[in-house]
């Protein structure tokens, strides 16, 4: 348990306020409430990645009843199956937990910096999470309302006859050396490492108008409408490592074609080409293939160069162009 340094409290008190009180409700209890069997609570609980629960055991506040209600009453409406309502829940809980995560770590990092030692930063982090977080409830909602209405504009202008299938350019961009680096830095400075190249590819990619699908350590993925914006993002991305003292340079690759989004994600053999053509590229560079350069032709900015052919597994023979601006 982990004493406040100005309130007093402790992580006990701050997680009882977060979660409405103490837990008093038993699966079975929950799940009667949700009008579901124990077993597909169990499984949305597990979804939400939090452990096991016993069927007798009160480990349920009224704030998970409520959001297991609300969530049985939206499969009624929707219409779906186990296997949608589970990959929605688990997409949802993935980024929470992720986000938390952070802010939790980064705020606990912050103020042992501001304090001088670990107990007392953790300690204030404590205290100040108790007395703002009916801030962060209104931001998070705010952000997802914004983020919804800026992906319900863009994904529904693009219907197909196939709901599931776009066709976009997406790009990879993937630190230079980044192996070496993870060997010979201090683990907090790789932190930090990765942190900034998340920041600057972030930026960079939303600047331009594209969209960040994730970032994985060392890597970036975006997609983007069309080929020329994603070119572009491409060399900004190019630019922006470049000219930033703590990252190194990055490799790019750039692929255009059918992809299936599905759960925030795309997948597809241009996704897979994409990330080829980022493990061939040189530091600094762009390397496309046809599609793209066929579509960027008109691009009076852009210069693809031909670089010849190579023979990749699962496409045969790709050809594969360098892009520059004129």
């Amino acid at each position: 348990m982990t004493d406040g340094a100005a309130g007093g409290r402790s992580a006990d008190d701050l997680e009882r306020l977060l979660l409405g009180g103490d837990p008093d409700i038993s699966l079975a209890a929950l799940a009667e409430a949700a009008g579901l069997s124990p077993e597909v609570a169990s499984l949305f609980w597990h979804a939400l990645g939090f452990p096991d629960t016993e069927p007798a055991g009160r480990m349920f506040t009224r704030g998970d009843k409520d959001a297991i209600v609300t969530l049985a009453r939206l499969i009624t409406d929707i219409g779906s199956d186990e296997e949608f309502v589970v990959g929605l829940i688990r997409a949802m809980g993935h980024q929470m937990a992720r986000l938390a995560m952070w802010q939790v770590i980064a705020m606990v990092e912050q103020m042992s910096d501001q304090a001088g030692d670990a107990e007392t930063g953790a300690a204030r982090a404590v205290d100040f999470l108790y007395e703002h977080v009916d801030d962060f409830g209104p931001l998070l909602v705010y952000a997802f309302r914004r983020h919804l209405a800026a992906v319900v504009k863009w994904r529904l202008d693009r219907v197909t006859e196939d709901a599931r299938r776009m066709r976009l350019s997406v790009g990879f961009a993937d630190m230079a050396g980044y192996t070496r680096l993870s060997r010979n830095m201090d683990p907090l400075e790789l932190a930090r490492l990765v942190n900034r190249f998340e920041t600057v590819a972030s930026d960079v990619v939303l600047r331009q108008g594209g969209r960040v699908i994730k970032t994985v350590g060392d890597e970036i993925l975006f997609v983007s409408d069309t080929a020329i914006q994603a070119v572009d993002i491409g060399l900004d991305l190019a630019d922006a490592m470049d000219t930033d003292p703590m990252l190194p340079q990055v490799r790019v690759g750039v692929a255009t074609g059918e992809v299936v989004a599905r759960m925030g994600d795309v997948y597809g053999p241009t996704v897979n080409l994409a990330s080829r053509l980022t493990s061939l590229s040189n530091p600094s560079r762009v390397l496309i293939e046809g599609n793209t350069a066929a579509a960027i032709a008109q691009a009076p900015h852009l210069e693809a160069a031909t670089l010849g052919e190579a023979v990749l597994q699962d496409f045969g023979t790709v050809h594969m162009f360098g892009v520059r601006r004129n």
